[in-house]
């Protein structure tokens, strides 16, 4: 497949807890088991990107990005309103404590918001924290 460079949007994506879950983070992700957690994030964002020539890696801990290449700028809103609405769920870890995520997603263009890979996940990342 080739890419149209001119035309790839980064979405940087964080998963997100319920607002006062923050300082039991870490005990709660061992309680759901991060790899079931990970690995269901990592499924519903290519559910969404599976028929298009996207490139989507797990960034680091519970971030996620994509390079969807030649995607209309129209399309954007149904796709970041379908991802938002698949990543928010609830798991269950030990002792029935409930997790519950969210996503925020910020999103950049090449050759609008830069040129250099570095750049634009900068610049995702910027529009990611203006979305919360």
């Amino acid at each position: 497949y080739h890419f149209n460079l001119m035309l790839t949007y980064i979405y940087f994506i964080r998963l997100d807890m319920e607002p006062g879950y923050t300082e039991f983070y870490a005990e709660l992700i061992k309680s759901v088991n991060q790899y079931i957690l990970l690995k269901d994030t990592a499924n519903k964002i290519c559910d969404i990107f599976n028929s298009k020539c996207a490139i989507i890696s797990r960034f680091v801990g519970d971030e996620f990005c994509v390079f969807n290449p030649s995607i209309s700028a129209s399309l954007i809103k149904a796709e970041v309103n379908n991802l938002c609405n698949n990543l928010n769920a609830t798991y269950v870890g030990n002792n029935n404590i409930l997790l519950l995520l969210s996503a925020s997603i910020g999103i950049s263009l090449y050759s609008r918001h830069g040129h250099i890979l570095e750049s634009l996940l900068r610049k995702a990342d910027v529009a990611l924290y203006k979305s919360k």
